[in-house]
């Protein structure tokens, strides 16, 4: 068996980071992750014909929704003052 170097390990190493598979692993892992929520099936069937009716993804009609939600929240809160 051949004696590797450490500078050879570190090629190595710069190698596989460069690569699109690795990169794209290390990625997900700095996503924030979430508990996942349950709901009614027929919500997520809602949901989910109003994402194709719009031609949106699920994720930017989620975030459309929530954004929509809680900017209307504030404005509630501002109100009462």
């Amino acid at each position: 068996m051949p004696i590797e170097r450490k500078e050879d390990q570190n090629k190595f190493i710069e190698k596989i980071n460069k690569t699109s598979s690795y990169t794209e692993i290390f990625n997900k892992e700095k996503r924030k992750q979430l508990n996942t929520l349950t709901c009614k099936p027929e919500l997520i069937d809602k949901f989910c014909s109003l994402a194709q009716e719009k031609k949106w993804s699920k994720t930017t009609l989620m975030n459309e929704i929530l954004e929509e939600y809680f900017n209307r929240l504030e404005n509630s809160n501002y109100e009462d003052d």
